[in-house]
């Protein structure tokens, strides 16, 4: 389907959707309090397969506490350190995950 044909309300449902908005939260839990030992900059792994740089740690409008935004050495993330319109931190396409 080419994107001409999407109106406008399901374009919005599909950025959000890949934004990861549009799904709950699967828990309200915060899986990190103690994020005083992290620093932007310091070399992390996501899952222990996904390896990077911490390129932003703070509060986001789509999770509750800190987040860190890492950016990943390969093209295996979800962003580029936007979320919603909202940047976070500016990486490469694919580059970028919250964790």
């Amino acid at each position: 389907r080419n994107s001409e044909d999407i109106d406008a309300a399901e374009m919005q449902r599909r950025r959000l959707s890949e934004a990861g908005l549009r799904r709950p939260s699967a828990t309200d839990i915060v899986l990190n309090e103690n994020t005083d030992n992290l620093m932007v900059g310091q070399e992390v792994w996501v899952d222990g397969t996904k390896h990077g740089r911490i390129a932003f740690i703070g509060n986001v409008h789509f999770a509750k506490g800190e987040m860190a935004g890492i950016h990943l050495d390969e093209p295996i993330g979800k962003n580029n350190g936007t979320i919603g319109g909202i940047l976070y931190f500016q990486t490469q396409p694919k580059h970028g995950i919250f964790s």
